[in-house]
């Protein structure tokens, strides 16, 4: 379970990388360019990829983290169960976080702006200015899905451990049924 999750992190900040850089660069008109088709799809669907993947991220190493103060029996159904209720999540989630991570982001320019376009012209600075906006924001909507994240795996690990300790109470009932004493 723990090298699925290792790889679905890995998955999740590829996706996002690839599609916050293309999101601030404007990257679906090189696309376009050479197919039109996939340029159009991207265009359409580049910052949905974007919030998804920055909440699965957010989502994924929250129960990574918080895998790592659990004891060991409870870790395996824990991280399985959590893994089942976060798909489940996966868009509300994105939705709310990429909502948030907006909050602060209506100011006109500012000082890396101006510095950006200082340092390397109108052009490249306005390119890279987008780029910044884009990271933010995704590391942004990182952190909301990992709060979120955090949240379902305590109710997961809740809802584990009370199902384990009713299961062993049922047992241990059992067992005093059937011996003679």
């Amino acid at each position: 379970m723990r090298r699925l999750i290792r790889k679905l992190t890995l998955l999740s900040l590829l996706a996002g990388t690839i599609a916050t850089f293309s999101y601030g660069a404007e990257a679906h008109i090189a696309v376009r360019y050479v197919d039109p088709q996939l340029g159009a799809w991207w265009d359409a669907n580049e910052f949905l990829i974007m919030k998804c993947s920055a909440a699965a991220l957010g989502m994924l190493v929250a129960m990574r983290v918080a895998a790592r103060f659990i004891e060991e029996r409870l870790r395996a159904a824990t991280l399985g169960w959590s893994l089942v209720v976060c798909a489940l999540a996966l868009m509300p989630v994105a939705t709310v976080s990429s909502r948030l991570a907006r909050i602060g982001a209506g100011g006109q320019g500012g000082p890396a702006r101006d510095w950006m376009i200082a340092r390397l012209g109108y052009g490249a600075g306005i390119v890279l200015d987008k780029i910044f906006l884009a990271v933010v924001y995704f590391l942004k909507a990182v952190g909301f899905s990992l709060v979120a994240g955090l949240g379902i795996f305590a109710m997961v690990l809740a809802a584990v451990t009370t199902l384990q300790c009713s299961a062993a109470i049922a047992v241990e009932a059992g067992e005093h049924r059937a011996s003679p004493q």
